[in-house]
């Protein structure tokens, strides 16, 4: 059986006794590190290691519970971590390297490869489509970001947006309700005929503003536009009709009635070369056409 010796006499306990007088003795039988029988070790057999190392040594009481965890050891380094640990490529890595250390760690190639999983809110699904996303999977790619964290990245944005978008709503909700409050104020039971004369006068000055969007702008435009329709600025032929804005005809729509409808006072004028009002009426009918593409 082999059994461990120190290679030096001096650093094993000696037997006893004293050298002849005169000369020199053979060096003393060194003892064993462990028995051969019980691979147990000798008491404080730590004492022969460097004293940085004898704590962990310690630990050991016999020779065979040492090869196990020294084997363990060289298994979990060699095989466990293997594909868990990995180093960045160097910057002077090439361009295969670094493709290899990306699929490795699950990093896509390319910015289609990021797939966003939508959560069951349908108010956010929305928000995971459309330029910002590809622009989160771009800068994913760029980044080198695993799939994992450009989800985190997607999920941030759409819960923000969400967030925001709620608090515009909320804003505007605000608005209209103080919008509504001073019309009636200064309309009283007149609001409804007089907002309809505001959206006359707005269509019919060819604006791009639709007139359904009257209630997001100060409530003094809308005041001032229905005195404009009082007032007589505009000239009553020249003027939407009411039943026109009654059944939300767009500036596209009117510009159509001015040529199909022979009952429209410019039906004429747009058809006849020779009246007057030919050019002025053409022009009209463009600039409604070209507001409403």
């Amino acid at each position: 059986m082999f059994k461990f010796f120190r290679p030096q006499a001096s650093l094993f306990e000696e037997e006893k006794g004293t050298p002849p007088a005169g000369g020199v003795t053979d060096p003393p039988a060194a003892l064993p590190l462990f028995d051969e029988k019980t691979l147990t070790f000798r008491e404080k057999w730590q004492d022969i290691l460097p004293e940085d190392l004898r704590v962990t040594a310690s630990k050991f009481t016999k020779l065979d519970d040492m090869a196990k965890s020294y084997a363990n050891l060289e298994k979990m380094v060699g095989g466990k971590l293997e594909g868990y640990v990995k180093a960045p490529p160097a910057k002077d890595a090439t361009p295969e390297q670094i493709a290899e250390y990306r699929k490795s760690i699950g990093i896509p190639a390319d910015a289609k490869e990021y797939e966003f999983t939508k959560p069951a809110d349908e108010k956010l699904q929305k928000f995971y489509e459309g330029p910002n996303i590809e622009a989160i999977r771009e800068l994913a790619v760029k980044g080198g970001f695993s799939k994992e964290q450009a989800q985190l990245v997607a999920d941030l944005y759409a819960t923000k947006e969400a967030e925001h978008t709620a608090s515009l709503v909320s804003e505007g909700e605000k608005f209209v309700q103080a919008y509504d409050a001073e019309i009636s104020k200064v309309f009283g039971d007149k609001k409804d005929a007089k907002l309809l004369d505001a959206k006359r006068v707005l269509v019919s000055m060819g604006n791009q503003l639709s007139p359904d969007e009257l209630q997001f702008y100060p409530p003094a435009f809308t005041i001032f536009l229905a005195g404009l329709a009082d007032s007589g600025a505009i000239s009553p032929d020249k003027l939407v009709s009411r039943e026109q804005i009654q059944n939300k005809v767009g500036t596209t729509d009117l510009a159509k009635d001015i040529q199909q409808n022979k009952s429209n006072p410019d039906h004429a004028a747009y058809w006849n070369q020779s009246d007057p009002r030919h050019k002025e009426v053409v022009a009209k009918v463009m600039k409604l056409n070209d507001t409403g593409s």
